[in-house]
Parts: C-alpha cells; sequence; structure tokens
C-alpha cells in the first residue's frame, strides 16, 4: 500500500527535524548526529576512502528516452554535447522544435504519438539486472550510478509520490530495485543519479526558465499543439518540492540506502529552493549511525554541499587539490542514440588513456553506458568495457587506490604513486627505450618491472639528468597488455 504524499512529506519532517530522537537499548540518550543542513556543517564531511581508491565507475543512462533514442547525428559527428544527448529527446521534441528531432519523429511515430506514449513502448523486456552488473564487474569499475529519474520526470522505482514510474507505467517492474539488489551481491558500490527538476511537470514553478533563457513550457503536442496530460501526477500532490521531489529521495536514500548520491539539474534555482542540504544531512546522518561512508556530488544547487567537483565531458588539465570525477558517454551521448556509429565512440585504447590521464590528476572517471529499450547493451558498449576491465586486470595497481605524484604528466608519460612504489604509465610505445626527463624517486639499487611481466627486472641508467629503461624486447605485440604500459619502480 503507498502512503500518501503528506505523510511521505511528514516522515521526511521528522527525519530532517528531529535526528535520531531516541535512546539505545539501555535507555541512554542517543548521540546528536553530526551533521546539520548547513555549508558551514557539511564542509567537516570527508570523501570516502573507497571513492577516492574506486577510480573507475559506470555511469547507466536508462528511460523511455531510449525508445525513439535519436539525437540529431551532426551534433554527434561535431562531438557537440549537449545537443547530442538523445535523453533530452522530448526537450528538443517540444520545447526547441528542432527541426531534425521534429522530422524523425514525424517519420517514425507520426503525429499522435507524444513522449508518454513512449512509456507505453518501453517494456524493458531483455533486462537483467544481474547480466548488466557482471558488465560492470568486468569492466573493473568499483561502484556504478543508475539514473533513477531524469528530467522527464519518470522514476525507475515504486514511488509513493508520483504514479510516474516503472512500476506503474511500462516495464511493470521496479528497476532501481533490481539493479541495488544486484550490485550489492556483486560487492559494488551502488550510486544513485537523481534529477532535481523536472522539464514539464505541472507545479514546477512557472517563472522557471532552462539555462535562464526558455520559460518553462506545460507539455504539448508539438504537431497539433494541443495539451497533453503529464501522466502519473497524484491528486493530492500540491507544492513540487514538499510534495514531490523532497519524499522521493527520502524513499531512495532511506528505502535503498546508497553509498552514493549524485544530483543533477539544479542550475535553475538554489539550494533554498530545493532544500539539498536537509537532503544531504539526513544522508550522511544515516550513514554516520550504520557505519557506512557515502559522498554527494557537487550539483545540488547554489549553495549546496558537495564532496566532489563533476566536469562533463571534460578533463582538467593538471593535478586537482581535492578528488573530482570525470564523466562522459563512450560516445557524445549519454541516452543511447542509435544514430552514432563507431566513429562518434571512443576507441578502448582511448578510454584507457583517458582513465590513466583523469587518476594521474587526483579523479575518478565516471564512463557512460545506455542501455537499448528492451535493456540490452550493444556489442560495441560491452566490447569497450571489457577492454578496459582486462587491461585492469593486468595494470590495476597503479590504478586502484593510488595517488598523484607531485607532476601528473610528461608528455604521453602519466605518473601514479601507491605507498612505497612509483607508477610510470607510457600513453604509447616508446620504442627500444623509455626516457623520463622528470625528476623520478629512484635510485640505482631499485626495482624497474613492466606490469604483467614482473619476473623480468628491466635495466636502465641515467643520462644527462634523465631516467632510461631499456624495453623489453618484441614491441608492443608482444606484451601482455594492450593501449598503455604500466612500469612499476619499486625499493
Amino acid at each position: 500500500m503507498k502512503m500518501p504524499a503528506f505523510l511521505t512529506c511528514l516522515s521526511l519532517a521528522l527525519a530532517v527535524g528531529c535526528g535520531d530522537g531516541g535512546g539505545d537499548v539501555n535507555g541512554r540518550p542517543a548521540a546528536p548526529d553530526p551533521f546539520e543542513p548547513t555549508l558551514e556543517s557539511l564542509a567537516a564531511h570527508q570523501v570516502p576512502l573507497w571513492f577516492e581508491d574506486a577510480k573507475f565507475g559506470i555511469f547507466i543512462h536508462w528511460g523511455p528516452y531510449s525508445v525513439p533514442a535519436y539525437a540529431d547525428p551532426l551534433f554527434a559527428g561535431l562531438g557537440i554535447a549537449g545537443p547530442s544527448y538523445a535523453e533530452w529527446y522530448w526537450f528538443w521534441l517540444m520545447r526547441i522544435r528542432w527541426p531534425s528531432t521534429l522530422a524523425y519523429h514525424l517519420c517514425t511515430f507520426g503525429t499522435n504519438i507524444v513522449y508518454d506514449d513512449f512509456l507505453d513502448l518501453w517494456h524493458a523486456e531483455g533486462f537483467d539486472a544481474g547480466e548488466l552488473v557482471e558488465l560492470i564487474r568486468r569492466s573493473g569499475a568499483q561502484y556504478a550510478v543508475l539514473v533513477t529519474k531524469h528530467h522527464d520526470g519518470v522514476a525507475l522505482f515504486d514511488s509513493a509520490t508520483t504514479g510516474r514510474n516503472t512500476a506503474a507505467l511500462g516495464p511493470g517492474r521496479n528497476l532501481v530495485e533490481e539493479w541495488t539488489r544486484a550490485m550489492r551481491s556483486a560487492g559494488l558500490k551502488v550510486g544513485f543519479y537523481y534529477s532535481l527538476y523536472e522539464w514539464f511537470h505541472p507545479l514546477y514553478p512557472s517563472d522557471a526558465a532552462y539555462w535562464g533563457l526558455l520559460p518553462k513550457m506545460d507539455p504539448i503536442n508539438p504537431f497539433t499543439l494541443e495539451p497533453v496530460p503529464y501522466q502519473g501526477l497524484l491528486p493530492e500532490t500540491r507544492e513540487y518540492v514538499a510534495d514531490h521531489m523532497l519524499p522521493q529521495l527520502f524513499e531512495l536514500v532511506d528505502g535503498y540506502r546508497p553509498d552514493l548520491l549524485w544530483f543533477d539539474g539544479g542550475w535553475d534555482r538554489p539550494e533554498s529552493y530545493w532544500r539539498t542540504n536537509e537532503v544531504i544531512a539526513h544522508f550522511y546522518n544515516q550513514a554516520f549511525r550504520e557505519g557506512r561512508e557515502v559522498a554527494v556530488n557537487d550539483r545540488g544547487g547554489e549553495g549546496s554541499h558537495g564532496d566532489f567537483e563533476t566536469p562533463e565531458y571534460e578533463v582538467f588539465n593538471d593535478i586537482r587539490e581535492h578528488h573530482w570525477e570525470a564523466t562522459r558517454g563512450i560516445g557524445f551521448s549519454f541516452g543511447y542514440n542509435q544514430f552514432e556509429t563507431e566513429r562518434e565512440y571512443l576507441s578502448s585504447d582511448q578510454l584507457v588513456d583517458m582513465l590513466v590521464d583523469v587518476v594521474s590528476k587526483n579523479g575518478n572517471l565516471l564512463l557512460n553506458i545506455g542501455p537499448r529499450a528492451d535493456g540490452t547493451v550493444i556489442s560495441l558498449m560491452e566490447e569497450r568495457l571489457r577492454d578496459v576491465g582486462e587491461w585492469l586486470a593486468i595494470n590495476g595497481e597503479a590504478i586502484y587506490g593510488s595517488k598523484p605524484w607531485m607532476q601528473a604528466a610528461e608528455g604521453w608519460l602519466r605518473f601514479t604513486v601507491r605507498g612505497d612504489k612509483f607508477y610510470v604509465t607510457a600513453l604509447e610505445w616508446p620504442g627500444d627505450e623509455l626516457r623520463i626527463e622528470a625528476a623520478v624517486p629512484v635510485h640505482s639499487g631499485d626495482r624497474v618491472v613492466l606490469l604483467g611481466r614482473e619476473e623480468e627486472s628491466l635495466t636502465f641508467r641515467f643520462e644527462d639528468g634523465a631516467m632510461i629503461i631499456t624495453m623489453p624486447p618484441g614491441g608492443p605485440e608482444a606484451q601482455p597488455s594492450r593501449f598503455a604500459w604500466v612500469f612499476r619502480i619499486s625499493p
């Protein structure tokens, strides 16, 4: 039985406002919660060690937008992020009325099919949470972030705050629950993406302007201009944040106990509107009481706390003092875009190079995959993830749990450290010798090996202040590793 929205809100208010409230089993007063919903209090939270050590995670964008699976191929070909995002199909169709999106929709679905009709066409008949998680595990990723609700407002879990969810519509399944259970069984950390706003929710403020330019619109058919009901809105919902968004977030936090919250969509309103610091404080306090370590990203609106930065389709140029996370798709879309070709996808070599580069600068890489409407992943994405996993199986000691050195890079070399071991990763095969100009921490009696061939010590010498390593014979094709080669220097 679903709890009415006002009762959900009441339980939310009690949880946020009253803390633990009771005592321990012996009647002693419970220790006060360590975090309050203020920036000053939340700033004391530490990024979990598991997150810093993980280095590699998988992002999963899946929703009714996987039915059309379309974004303008022109933008994908030009490598322009944003317009190439297939998960923004509804926005480009109805709000922008982009010519190519209108033409694709008209030719494929006609004038009578609107976005919400995709819910009836989204069956997820091929989705197996265990298989998807096994692919994540084989990729070498240590955590994954599932989109639990994107800007279209479709929740992938059974929610008491809205009928606009996959348990009531479309697949008829609680996809978040299935996926979370499989992730826990695999021993992987669970992250939830959640969009704070929804493009066309009737109760979202009418004065909201996307990017500060486009006034909010109610849903319409872009061809007939007739209004379209927003499917799933409950009659008792009166206020967007208090009756809908906040209770939904607490359903996720309290019902599934994620390890990571990944907010998005907070750019149109400040934190004082979203009240995300209240959610974060509750999330942190709950984890503290249960002995868990959790993290939150930095997209909860201006004035919201965040543990780490999340640049999108870009990478910082140098080492950052605070841990961060780069995110992007294998191609130029997060949601599956059937019109992207292999030309738009990064190669396995490029993905490995990106991972190594990000890690050398004190970051994680959150790499996205977008399943088809049936829930399966295209073979090209699977191949890329398996290739990265095979590389990490040999070279992971230079990635997992590593720290940046005083210098991230020298040309196509990248540096990391782990304990008393120093790692040099060559993104290109050096030839007969590897020359390192940087003042690497190496002494004449140290041992140098190529990972994957640890039984063979490599000779090295110093020349004009540079370290020169004699490469193993046979060239890159004869080595156990592909794409990039890691040299361990140890006492």
